[in-house]
């Protein structure tokens, strides 16, 4: 299956998606569910998402716009951020382009969500739960508008892996750490995030989009 990008591309996409936002949702998605998150509800409107959270006083709100925190959030867009609240409930997400491309898909498709963090625990579920069906590596760019080189580049080594290639990372690496997308993180002083996002198999978890009411979850299958 060739890598997929964009918005415009949302129409190409196969039944089963793996949405890659490497800087950096499908990052905090990953770090969330691995701290013990039950379920992640990713919202693309901030209303919607300041909405839900008046209505369940137990949820916490995260989210960002142009990479900065939103005011009386409860936490960012950041897999390293630290967090004085125990993650074991659910929580809401909101973010400039990662929640967008969520909606975007509909309620149609299986969508998965990956990274560099967890490549190889994602391919190999894949491989375990649809190893003769398409798969679509979505890389979602910036804000699901503009090519994000980092996302291409995440979504050809899983493409890589899933055709049974071992891609070199080190290589990769040196093309995340100079690419546009790093530079806007050093700007803006979220040095610890690139360094996460930018690291191969730290996590083993695997996330998958469900229904519950209504309303769209994020929770792991592994």
């Amino acid at each position: 299956m060739p890598v997929l990008s964009l918005l415009k591309d949302v129409v190409l996409l196969p039944k089963i998606v793996v949405v890659i936002d490497v800087f950096r949702s499908s990052n905090t998605i990953i770090e969330m569910l691995a701290q013990g998150a039950k379920r992640i509800i990713p919202i693309a409107d901030i209303d919607h998402a300041i909405a839900l959270k008046k209505n369940n006083h137990k949820w916490l709100i995260f989210g960002e716009r142009q990479g900065i925190k939103l005011d009386k959030f409860d936490g960012d867009n950041s897999p390293t951020q630290n967090i004085t609240q125990v993650l074991d409930g659910t929580i809401v997400l909101t973010t400039s382009g990662g929640t967008r491309a969520i909606a975007a898909c509909g309620n149609e498709k299986t969508i998965y969500f990956g990274s560099f963090a967890n490549a190889n625990a994602l391919i190999s579920y894949l491989r375990l739960e649809h190893g003769n069906e398409d798969i679509g590596f979505w890389s979602v760019g910036v804000k699901g508008e503009k090519v994000a080189t980092e996302d291409e580049l995440c979504a050809q080594y899983l493409n890589a892996l899933w055709e049974g290639k071992t891609p070199n990372f080190d290589n990769y690496r040196n093309n995340l750490l100079n690419c546009p997308g790093a530079a806007r993180l050093r700007d803006l002083k979220q040095t610890t995030d690139l360094d996460y996002c930018t690291k191969v198999d730290s996590r083993e978890v695997v996330p998958i989009l469900r229904y519950h009411n209504e309303l769209q979850s994020i929770e792991k299958v592994l």
